[in-house]
């Protein structure tokens, strides 16, 4: 936008002015320019102080220009080489077991013995031990087993780009938005990838990655860095109409000593 609409003083005007006039505008325009950013009045004044007015006048100018803040200045960078710390870590399978539903056989279903009715001791036996089973099991949860694994991370965040690497050379190429998820109903927001469909986004200073699963499922990742930048923690969240409840898993990664 012309800045001659904020400050009507510089639309050209032909009538001659006299120095005090121009000074005079010269002080109208600083004066705006400062209550828009104030932190640049304590170089203004100084400025002032060697009667370079003009020069004043052009600082303010430029506060104007650069006083939006950038699209990603709330997000901290996760650029870095991490490593896992396997003693403030969960274990993933540990996290993945019993989470299967079994669907119990109802009554009328089971069949019966000749002669001796159903062997209803039988068939709960049979359940109990199917119930153990399925209790210790680990759930299978596909190619997604590389993100829940890893123990070494390589992150090159550019902002509106990030790319994730992992310890067997597979990567992921991200393009989060700011300020939460955009959806649209052709879901032209989703990227496929060997997980999935993925979308990424950040909110209030950490990067989420939501994925769809294949077959089915859903996958939510959050990358969280610490106030001293080398602490990141991820939370992963799997949903599974399959499992009786999600799974939640936290990882603790510190960056690279030699960092």
């Amino acid at each position: 936008m012309p800045l001659a609409k904020f400050f009507p003083r510089l639309r050209r005007d032909p009538r001659p002015r006299s120095p005090e006039g121009a000074r005079s505008a010269e002080s109208g325009i600083s004066g705006h320019a400062m209550n828009v950013a104030p932190g640049f009045r304590f170089a203004a004044r100084s400025f002032r102080a060697t009667g370079s007015s003009a020069a004043c006048t052009l600082v303010a100018l430029l506060c104007l220009a650069g006083a939006a803040p950038s699209a990603f200045a709330g997000s901290p960078s996760l650029t870095g080489h991490w490593e896992l710390d396997e003693d403030r870590s969960d274990d993933p399978r540990k996290a993945l077991k019993g989470l299967r539903l079994m669907r119990e056989t109802k009554f009328e279903d089971k069949p019966e013995s000749r002669g001796v009715g159903t062997d209803s001791h039988y068939y709960q036996q049979r359940e109990l031990l199917e119930k153990k089973r399925v209790e210790g099991e680990v759930a299978d949860v596909g190619p997604i087993q590389r993100v829940l694994d890893a123990t070494r991370l390589d992150i090159e965040d550019g902002g509106t780009s990030a790319t994730l690497r992992y310890e067997d050379g597979w990567s992921r190429s991200l393009s989060p938005t700011e300020s939460g998820p955009v959806y649209s109903a052709k879901g032209a927001e989703y990227k496929e990838d060997a997980l999935g469909l993925e979308l990424s986004y950040r909110r209030d200073g950490s990067l989420y990655i939501e994925t769809m699963l294949r077959p089915r499922g859903r996958m939510l990742e959050q990358f969280e860095v610490d106030a001293s930048g080398r602490v990141l923690t991820v939370k992963t969240t799997i949903e599974n109409p399959d499992w009786i409840i999600d799974a939640r898993i936290r990882r603790v990664f510190t960056l690279d000593g030699g960092q």
